[in-house]
């Protein structure tokens, strides 16, 4: 079962049920502005949806890292989520000394 608890500009939150164990998680899934002030908004609702969290698991999915991300992500207290393949996901097409190399997906978890 999926229930949607917040579909916010910045972020989709949805509670999901397993049918056979009864068990309960929260999802949602991110993607930041690219403006620090637009970000603002997201912060609060990241801050609201994870002091709602009771038992019930909350993953993050993230697109994008902002400087302003860390402080979030520590009053939060999400952590990040191993993963497997590229250390990147970007990277600007450049292969001189403007070579830029970046890590934009996150997964976070409560």
């Amino acid at each position: 079962m999926v229930e949607v608890l917040a579909d916010l500009e910045q972020m989709l939150s949805l509670r999901l049920q397993f049918l056979e164990t009864d068990q309960l998680m929260m999802v949602s899934i991110v993607y930041a502005k690219c403006e620090a002030i637009e970000r603002l908004n997201l912060w609060n609702d990241i801050y609201h949806i994870s002091s709602q969290i009771n038992d019930s698991p909350l993953f993050i999915g993230i697109g994008g890292l902002p400087v302003d991300f860390a402080f979030c992500v520590n009053s939060c207290e999400l952590v990040g989520i191993n993963f497997k393949g590229s250390p990147v996901t970007w990277w600007n097409g450049r292969i001189d000394y403007g070579c830029i190399f970046k890590r934009f997906d996150r997964y976070l978890m409560n």
